[in-house]
């Protein structure tokens, strides 16, 4: 591979496509570009609230920033971050909402449910403690956007930190892979002590994982195993699917993307800066976001 466009300056942290149509996210500003050889702007939209990712499609013009649907959907009600950590917490007590934050949160592909992995704030009088009354250190929970809103809390005590809706399945960057179907917790591979740092739904379903010790795994989320592995980078920080799931691509702190078909590397990039974020587009150009608050976006083909 090699550049084809680049914009500098730039400070997002998640990508996102669907069809020709590219988004990039911080928590305050969402851009939607186009992408025809070059990578060009096009509209902005900007977050009186942190909005943390993953980014998500939900449609060719759509997309799942922070647990909210932007544009907002029409068939569903919107609600603000904090009205969805509130419900998350509810069951412990009025304003517990007010001692936590939110690290990650993605609606599901149907916009129906929001996943969120909340972390509790931590002060001087609550540092060194492993609980403090307000509840857990961590909490993963799914808010069901009914009126009311409804939750189910899928785990205390244990933040992932990486997450991703596998159509109906939520999986999570815990040891081993998660999947939380609406019950209890499900492993993928048990041995396996190491967190996924990325996680990427294919368009077949499958899940690419990608951890800290350069390791990749093609999970089922419905059979809950690994299908296959191997050691891509030193550590993988970002993955993504080509469109028609034969291809994956992956980035690492050291700046290398490479491209896998099977397992097998066939093509690859070497950028300047640690890879945060990859986005595939149907005509096999990759998006990578390099670098952090003054990265760049590049555009590799």
């Amino acid at each position: 591979m090699q550049v084809v466009a680049s914009v500098s300056g730039r400070a997002d942290d998640a990508l996102a496509s669907a069809g020709d149509t590219l988004w990039s996210s911080s928590p305050r500003l969402l851009t939607m570009w186009r992408v025809d050889g070059r990578l060009e702007a096009i509209a902005t939209t900007p977050s009186d609230e942190p909005r943390p990712g993953p980014l998500a499609a939900l449609g060719p013009d759509i997309v799942s920033w922070g647990a909210i649907a932007a544009p907002p959907r029409p068939d569903r009600p919107t609600h603000s971050m904090m009205e969805l950590v509130d419900a998350a917490v509810a069951d412990l007590g009025g304003g517990a909402g007010r001692g936590y934050r939110t690290t990650l949160a993605v609606l599901s592909p149907d916009g129906g449910r929001a996943a969120l992995v909340l972390a509790q704030r931590r002060s001087r009088a609550t540092a060194g403690r492993a609980r403090t009354p307000h509840g857990p250190r961590a909490r993963t929970a799914v808010v069901r956007l009914d009126d009311p809103l409804r939750v189910e809390v899928v785990e205390d005590g244990q933040a992932p930190i990486s997450i991703a809706w596998a159509g109906e399945v939520l999986v999570l960057g815990l040891p081993g892979v998660a999947v939380w179907t609406g019950g209890s917790l499900a492993v993928a591979d048990p041995t396996d002590s190491m967190y996924p740092v990325a996680l990427s739904v294919g368009p077949g379903g499958l899940v690419a994982a990608g951890t800290a010790a350069g390791r990749i795994l093609i999970v089922d989320p419905v059979d809950v195993r690994v299908d296959r592995s191997w050691i891509g980078h030193e550590r993988v920080t970002a993955l993504a699917w080509h469109p028609t799931g034969q291809r994956l691509v992956s980035g690492a702190d050291d700046g290398s993307i490479r491209v896998w078909e099977d397992g097998a590397e066939v093509d690859g990039y070497d950028a300047s800066g640690a890879v945060a974020a990859l986005a595939c587009l149907p005509n096999g150009e990759v998006v990578a976001k390099i670098g952090g608050v003054e990265g760049e976006l590049l555009l590799l083909g």
